[in-house]
């Protein structure tokens, strides 16, 4: 278990923009739930995202 002094890992989402949102991008290890309407895009994010 990491303890508060410790550095979070971060993994970048390959998006300047959402990585800036998410103060750098996805905490390694997290589970991350990408929701939103048909059509928006969301698998082709995790398409790219996975490669």
């Amino acid at each position: 278990m990491k303890t508060r002094d410790e550095p979070v890992e971060l993994t970048s989402t390959g998006l300047d923009r959402l990585n800036a949102l998410l103060g750098g991008g996805f905490k390694r290890g997290s589970l991350i739930l990408l929701v939103g309407e048909p059509g928006v895009g969301k698998t082709v994010f995790c398409a790219n995202f996975i490669y």
